[in-house]
């Protein structure tokens, strides 16, 4: 009975696949058969000059008949090709999608591995209280220190700059003095 569910689920897909499968074999009946037919015709037509002339019957310049059909078997060739080309390229991108597809597979894979593993160091691991000192720390007082610092890096900042104030006044009175011994 299991197998029945199974299969029963699977209805649909298998039915869609049943359905592509029917639309190709009727697209190939109906495409593929004319196309082959309209080859053999242009091939047969497209031999019919060359024959004779292998036969020896007739030895004319090639018709306009000819021509245009050789030119129309030339096309149907290029088309083949390039039906050829086109499945070639489809295959190909295939091949890339699935290869990207595998590739990003194990990716995720590993990062559910990585994940598991770490919930697993989560799980074993404890984290521990806040530690705390015998002394807490009290913020007012912090804050009061440093105000006091800074008052007093800029009380010698500015008792710094007073006496190198006070030199250059000095040195420059002495400069402005007159001397006695020049004046004599």
């Amino acid at each position: 009975m299991d197998g029945w569910r199974k299969l029963r689920s699977w209805s649909p897909y298998l039915l869609a696949f049943a359905v592509g499968i029917a639309a190709v074999a009727v697209w190939w009946n109906v495409y593929g058969k004319t196309k082959k037919i309209e080859m053999e015709q242009r091939e047969r037509k497209a031999k019919a000059p060359f024959e004779e002339l292998v036969s020896g019957a007739k030895k004319l310049a090639p018709t306009r008949a000819a021509v245009e059909t050789e030119r129309v078997s030339g096309q149907a060739v290029d088309e083949k090709v390039q039906v050829q080309k086109d499945l070639h390229q489809i295959i190909e991108r295939t091949n890339q999608l699935q290869h990207q597809v595998q590739t990003n597979r194990a990716e995720i894979q590993r990062i559910l591995e990585r994940a598991t593993i770490h919930e697993r160091i989560l799980q074993t691991l404890s984290v521990p209280e806040a530690v705390r000192t015998k002394d807490q720390v009290n913020v007012e007082r912090i804050l009061q220190q440093e105000k006091v610092r800074l008052i007093a890096e800029q009380t010698r900042n500015i008792q710094n700059q007073l006496q190198a104030l006070e030199r250059a006044k000095a040195i420059q009175t002495v400069r402005t003095v007159p001397s006695k011994s020049n004046s004599s």
